[in-house]
């Protein structure tokens, strides 16, 4: 029984349950993973039904047509993680309803999605409107009965989507229930008795949604990839830009400097010749000073045109530096995007990988389903002999070895469950290793 499955089984005994003391029979009630006799108050009366022994059975019966409790005898009537097993759950689910007493009440929660899980047989899903299904059936059978509520319980830590459904068997003068379990549990397309409408209708399952949100996930990382390798590429012309710029400015500042220099050595040159010709330069001072005037202006203009263009040389690298540093920060973006992606590649391959094993597993565990006289005849063994035989088949397979599997991990032997059944229930999602050939 996984999570979700016991956890709304504990509800359910809880709010349908009168509280005098009650009686309570649940079908198919062998502890596979936890028992809703867990939940049972102390002074009920609570018998467990199953075609086989084992922990919280009292009863085992053979079959629908030889219970052996009375009818219309409990106050209610479970069958929790069972008619998916049940190859005719609908004469098992009149049984039920015949052992219930006027007024008592009727729970069946079967999965309504999740991969194969036999024991033997897996047979059925359950959908949202199964619950009238039933309904209707043991109506047409002669049976006074009320669906008082069904909904699709959302999963939790297990794989499972549970469908639920809760009946009343009439004729019966109290009120219907109005405290309905949906209500206490996240779930989707509620339906009860107080109303037609549908209660969270959704038309995609959890596992449909799930997917979809991390593909929309996947596909907004990608686009977050490509707007990053867009304005990484933006970021490189402009850095491109910035490098010509700043290699322009710095032709201007030397063409600038040589400029002054040719003119400091004709300053020297005329400061020459004034000496050399004093005289001259008496006749002619105010015109030579003038002359000097204006050319030492010209030297401080372009001095200070070479402050400017050195200034803005230095601002440029500047914003050269910080480009450099954006593109630096959005390769690491672009990096840890990158790891996001490989990461749901890897499990997505990884869920790919087990769908494959389960394909390969099924495929080997049906080879003796054959309808030829060969097959026919290996169906009249004993199932000890054909369990061994399809472990056999699978150690030859290379898909599962019972006797490693049970060595590498000594706890499963102790747990008394079947180490395949274990492996695809628990070992899987724990990343156990199958063995050596694995």
């Amino acid at each position: 029984m996984h999570d979700t499955a016991y956890h709304i089984g504990g509800l359910v005994l809880e709010t349908y349950l009168p509280s005098s003391a009650a009686k309570i029979l649940e079908v198919g009630s062998m502890n596979v993973n936890g028992s809703l006799r867990d939940h049972s108050p102390r002074n009920a009366e609570y018998v467990g039904l199953d075609f086989e022994a084992g922990a919280s059975v009292d009863l085992v019966v053979k079959g629908n047509s030889d219970w052996s409790v009375p009818d219309g005898y409990f106050d209610l009537v479970i069958a929790s993680s069972v008619f998916e097993h049940d190859s005719a759950f609908w004469q098992t689910f009149l049984e039920m309803c015949r052992k219930a007493k006027p007024g008592g009440h009727i729970y069946v929660n079967a999965p309504s999605n999740g991969t194969v899980h036999r024991y033997p047989r897996d047979c059925w899903r359950f959908y949202p409107d199964a619950g009238l299904a039933l309904e209707d059936w043991a109506c047409s059978q002669g049976f006074d009965l009320t669906m008082i509520e069904s909904f699709v319980a959302e999963k939790a830590a297990d794989n499972w989507n549970d469908f639920c459904a809760v009946f009343r068997l009439n004729p019966c003068n109290d009120e219907l229930n109005r405290d309905f379990v949906y209500n206490k549990v996240a779930s989707t397309n509620a339906l009860s008795w107080r109303s037609s409408l549908t209660m969270n209708p959704l038309d995609d399952t959890q596992d449909t949604r799930l997917l979809r949100a991390a593909r929309e996930e996947a596909d907004a990382l990608r686009e977050e990839v490509h707007s990053a390798h867009r304005e990484a590429d933006r970021l490189r012309v402009e850095a491109d830009t910035l490098r010509d710029e700043g290699a322009a400015l710095h032709v201007a500042v030397r063409k600038a400097e040589e400029d002054a220099a040719a003119l400091r050595i004709e300053m020297l040159s005329l400061r020459e010749l004034l000496e050399t010709s004093t005289a001259k330069a008496e006749r002619q001072s105010g015109t030579h000073k003038l002359e000097i005037e204006n050319r030492e202006k010209n030297i401080r203009q372009l001095a200070d045109e070479a402050k400017t263009l050195k200034e803005e040389v230095d601002r440029l690298a500047g914003q050269k530096a910080n480009a450099e540093h954006r593109l630096q920060e959005r390769f690491r973006e672009i990096a840890g995007l990158t790891r996001l992606i490989q990461e749901r590649d890897h499990v997505i391959a990884a869920e790919q990988t087990r769908a494959e094993w389960l394909r390969d597993v099924v495929s080997v565990l049906t080879k003796g389903y054959s309808r030829a006289l060969r097959g026919r005849l290996a169906r009249m063994l004993p199932t000890y002999f054909s369990h061994k035989r399809q472990e056999a088949w699978l150690r030859r397979e290379g898909l599962f070895d019972i006797e490693e599997y049970t060595t590498i991990y000594p706890d499963v032997t102790k747990s008394k469950i079947h180490p395949l059944r274990h492996y695809i229930n628990h070992g899987m999602q724990e990343g156990r290793l199958t063995g050596p050939r694995t």
